[in-house]
């Protein structure tokens, strides 16, 4: 088997919270996928940033990449009804999203995904608006047997 030279492209609509900041706003891809989170270094409170002991090589659809920093946000800073401190490697992984929230982060603050009316329900509260990215999308197929 083998690829074929030409790609489908399709565009598909992206999942995220918006997190209006005095600095620089926050785009957080909603990614239940994802078992981690993740932040870029420039829109993490570098107060909060520390080293990783030991380098975690992670793996993503786009192949693998090192976390050597994480940042712990508490809820009262993220603005979005977690019930505790949340976890975010360090990794910038996107040039739109500045984040990622994980499948792990969203279940364990009861988080019901609303599509039909663009909303995310987080520990009860219903206030967080879905906004949706269009990004192009490349399939690739197989040709041959």
């Amino acid at each position: 088997r083998k690829f074929s030279n030409t790609s489908l492209k399709l565009y598909d609509r992206l999942p995220y919270i918006l997190l209006r900041r005095k600095t620089k706003n926050c785009r957080l891809l909603i990614d239940t996928g994802s078992t981690e989170n993740f932040i870029d270094y420039d829109i993490a409170p570098q107060h909060l940033i520390t080293k990783i002991p030991n380098t975690i090589k992670m793996k993503s659809v786009s192949g693998y990449f090192n976390v050597t920093h994480q940042c712990t946000i508490p809820p009262n800073l993220l603005k979005i009804n977690l019930k505790t401190d949340t976890t975010f490697g360090i990794y910038k992984f996107h040039t739109f999203f500045n984040g990622i929230i994980g499948h792990d982060t969203l279940e364990q603050n009861d988080s019901i995904i609303d599509y039909k009316n663009k909303e995310i329900t987080i520990n009860g509260t219903k206030s967080i608006y879905i906004k949706l990215k269009v990004c192009l999308i490349v399939c690739l197929s197989f040709i041959g047997g």
